[in-house]
């Protein structure tokens, strides 16, 4: 892959509900990692082919591999919010990270 794609500043978060004292719960997010990204949204037959699995894929986002990152987290694009679907280790080398995600809107 070559380097100048990843292109794009994404925040890594993970879901920190908590209680208030009223007993409620209380949606945040904590930062996990800032990273660099490609995004691309899916179209056409990559778009029609994440249908087909009953999954509403609709960005491909690649960052440089990490451990610590798992289908419960979401990214942050901007004032856009990311819901990861799916992780894949391209061709099993550990060097980057392909994320399967539907982006949310709020």
């Amino acid at each position: 892959m070559n380097i100048g794609r990843l292109n794009k500043r994404v925040l890594i978060k993970k879901d920190s509900t908590t209680r208030n004292e009223y007993g409620e719960l209380v949606g945040g997010y904590d930062l996990v990692a800032t990273t660099w990204a490609e995004v691309k949204p899916l179209i056409g037959k990559q778009w029609f082919e994440a249908l087909k699995d009953n999954v509403e894929v609709s960005h491909q986002v690649t960052i440089r591999y990490r451990q610590d990152i798992n289908a419960t987290m979401v990214l942050f694009l901007g004032d856009r919010k990311l819901e990861i679907a799916s992780i894949i280790n391209l061709m099993e080398r550990n060097e980057y990270l392909q994320l399967m995600c539907k982006e949310v809107i709020t």
